[in-house]
């Protein structure tokens, strides 16, 4: 029985990038041997187990056979004679199938270790095209470490894409590689890469059809992106900002029905909704009225929430949006912060506190009370308005 690290971990050691998850591969044994060492199985497609210490994963060595299109088609073997060798020729890419043994000798049988040097992703062997989510991963792979992708591995890409392979994934997983390539050095290669292996339209056919019609749009996109990692944008920020650019290229149902079919959490949602209604507004917010103000304020906080954080980010992506044209010194996110601090459902409350005490003693009917908060909220606009322009 012999244990080696293997896949992204080892990759990762050697790039001397930090990595959280770490995977072993367990040659030579059975399921009663692990069970016997203390070893907790989990899973039941194929032998998997948690350490009994340091809980990281260990699969017997295995082969695969593809049963159908779809990620989870397999049957495995896990028989004692299955080598290392053949355990790491099922993997995808070279780089991804150096292992490494408990005295830190690497085992590099399909020269992962020249493509790392040369920053090139490769696939091993045909057995890549049995999972169709491998596309994915290597146009994230290629924005997570910038490498470029081997010209035989593009033509297996777009084979499996044309082969319509892309639609037996799961949504979920779709947009878990999405946040993940987002989040990435160059989140800009996931989408480039997407396209070169004709997979972007498959996948992500509202941002494609910004591609095909409104090339200029595409590349602010993809500026936007490059200026969220230059910032240090949340994620929800850089999800909910594709709103501002794929609304240019598509109608208003087409992105909301991008966000509800990728099952986005309601919070992006949301803030998407937000960007594609009002950041026009946002971007007129210093030439607006007290009555615009408080119109455009009331209706923002009914899209995104009453919450200082959202109100923040989308700020952020309205700031981000407008730097990718060109624009510099973005001063609406500032007003926008000091706007709705005053306008606030809980500062409202607060000034009109003494309202609800009225209408309690019926001293004014619901409109007038309504007619008198227009007017508290009226006010406080007008005086942040010549607050803003004393200090501008």
């Amino acid at each position: 029985m012999k244990t080696y690290l293997v896949g992204g971990a080892v990759r990762d050691l050697i790039l001397k990038r930090d990595t959280n998850d770490k995977d072993y591969v367990v040659v030579g044994s059975t399921v009663e041997e692990m069970l016997s060492l203390g070893f907790k199985q989990v899973g039941s497609e194929f032998p998997v187990f948690l350490h009994p210490e340091t809980k990281d994963e260990y699969a017997l060595a295995r082969i695969e056979v593809s049963t159908g299109d779809g990620h989870k088609d397999f049957k495995f073997d896990f028989n004692q004679n299955v080598s290392l060798e053949q355990d790491l020729y099922r993997r995808d890419l070279t780089i991804n199938a150096i292992a490494m043994d408990d005295d830190g000798n690497f085992i590099d049988p399909y020269n992962g270790f020249k493509d790392i040097k040369s920053e090139t992703l490769r696939h091993i062997s045909a057995y890549f095209s049995d999972d169709p989510l491998r596309v994915l991963r290597v146009c994230r792979f290629s924005a997570q470490l910038e490498f470029g992708v081997e010209p035989e591995t593009i033509k297996l890409m777009a084979k499996m894409t044309r082969d319509g392979m892309l639609k037996t994934l799961a949504l979920e997983r779709i947009y878990k590689e999405l946040e993940k390539a987002l989040m990435s050095v160059k989140p800009r290669l996931f989408f480039d890469v997407l396209n070169e292996c004709n997979a972007l339209k498959a996948v992500f056919g509202e941002i494609y059809n910004l591609l095909s019609t409104k090339r200029k749009v595409y590349d602010q996109l993809l500026n936007f992106l490059d200026l969220c990692n230059q910032e240090d944008i949340t994620l929800e920020v850089r999800l909910a900002g594709l709103a501002m650019f794929i609304n240019q290229g598509n109608s208003f149902e087409d992105v909301e029905q991008f966000y509800n079919r990728l099952r986005m959490p309601l919070v992006v949602k949301n803030l998407a909704m937000g960007i594609m209604v009002h950041h026009i507004d946002c971007d007129n917010i210093q030439n607006m009225t007290p009555t615009q103000l408080v119109k455009f304020i009331d209706s923002l906080i009914s899209i995104v929430g009453d919450n200082p954080k959202f109100i923040n980010k989308f700020g952020q992506c309205c700031s981000l949006y407008y730097l990718t044209k060109g624009f510099k010194n973005y001063r609406q996110q500032q007003y926008l912060k000091l706007i709705y601090k005053h306008l606030c459902k809980s500062n409202i409350v607060k000034k009109t506190k003494h309202l609800s005490l009225m209408i309690a003693n019926n001293e004014i009917t619901v409109e007038q009370l309504k007619q008198k908060k227009l007017d508290v909220k009226l006010e406080i606009a007008s005086e942040c308005i010549r607050k803003f322009k004393t200090t501008s």
